[in-house]
This record gives structure tokens, sequence and C-alpha cells, in this order.
């Protein structure tokens, strides 16, 4: 496939900033767009995770199995990991011959020689990375490639933060409708009391189900 001219690449992520709101559909366009601009062979996009019990987890792939993923992952001095601590992109030509991953063994084993992989930043907040490699030969990446990476993860940030704004505002606009619903509906319920707060919480959560239930 021919590659995608990168100028057109930044036009592009721009104008899907104001028309996709889904989160999974814009992460896959990010991804499509920065591997077929930088004609990469594998790549994926890592967030950071609302559940407090982990740090960050991968959202879409491309080319690459989540075991791969992790073990690329796993190595305090892989490359996803230097980027999520420093903020700060990393391009290597070569790295079967580049002395800052000769302990990764991840690199070794995968035979991975280009890689490129960036930060994804909003405001002061590391929001991911776009991680990017490929095995067919050195000098896959240059530094054009970082200079537009760099510029397109800025775009997709904010592109990933409004997406999440977007759909939080979604949900909390439906919960308000309900509640809304509920007491249009509901006028005999009268009260402000915490149990009468949770009668209401309970006939909101099934209100859209099929479910049946008893409330004394």
């Amino acid at each position: 496939m021919k590659p995608k001219n990168p100028f057109e690449a930044l036009v592009e992520i721009n104008e899907k900033i104001n028309t996709i709101h889904h989160i999974s559909n814009l992460l896959d366009t990010v991804m499509d767009i920065a591997m077929e601009t930088l004609e990469a062979e594998r790549g994926f996009i890592i967030l950071k995770s609302e559940d407090k019990n982990e740090d960050f987890r991968e959202v879409t792939a491309r080319n690459i199995s989540k075991n791969d993923i992790s073990s690329i992952r796993e190595l305090s001095s892989s490359v996803v990991n230097q980027v999520l601590k420093s903020g700060k992109p990393v391009l290597t030509m070569d790295a079967q011959t580049d002395q800052r991953f000769s302990g990764a063994e991840s690199v070794l084993f995968h035979k991975i020689r280009s890689i490129i992989c960036t930060p994804l930043i909003f405001g002061n907040e590391i929001l991911g990375v776009i991680y990017m490699d490929s095995r067919t030969g050195e000098g896959k990446f240059d530094e054009d490639s970082l200079k537009f990476i760099q510029a397109f993860s800025k775009q997709a940030a904010v592109a990933i933060q409004n997406a999440r704004l977007f759909e939080s505002l979604k949900i909390e606009n439906k919960q308000l409708k309900k509640q809304i619903s509920l007491e249009t509906n509901f006028p005999e319920i009268v009260g402000n009391s915490p149990a009468i707060g949770k009668i209401f919480e309970i006939i909101r959560d099934v209100a859209d189900t099929t479910a049946s239930i008893l409330i004394e």
C-alpha cells in the first residue's frame, strides 16, 4: 500500500477530532493512520487504565499478539517503559545494535530492527503511548518519521481526551434523563432522605431491564 503523505495524515486526524466520539473507533483510526503513514509492520497503543489495579493497558494493536506486547513491556529497559517514565519519544534505526537496548531480551528475541515510540500527552498528563516497529530491516524510521509522529501524537491525544469527555457527558446525560423521568413518572414518591434516594437508584438501575423487583 502506498504510504500516506504525512501532511495528509495530520489533516485527517484533525478532522477526526470533531467526527469520531467513540473512543475505541477513534483509537483504531489513530493506529491505522500512524501505521499506514510510516509503513510500520506492527504497532499498538497503550492508555492509562481507569482500573486502579493496573497502570496502563493495551487498547488496540495491529499484527502483534497480546503475549508479544506483554513481553515488549515487561522489562524495565524496554522502549515502552522508558517513554512512559520520561514522556519523551524514542527512535532507533537498528535496535539490534543500539546500545540503549542491549539488555532488552524482547528486542533480541523478536528480532526487532526499527522502533519508534511516542507518548500521548494532554496538558501535563501522559495518557499513554503509540508504539510501532519493523523487523524487515534497519532504517525503516528516520528523523522525519519522529517529527511526524510527535506532531501526530499531540493531535491524537487531544482527540482521545475529547472522546473521553464526550462519552463521560453522554453517560451523565443519560443518568440525568433517567432521574428526571423517575421523578416525573413517580411523583407519589416524596422525600429526599437516603432511603428514598436508594429507592430511586434501584428503580433507575432496573428501568431498562425486564427484571421484576419488590420494594418495601
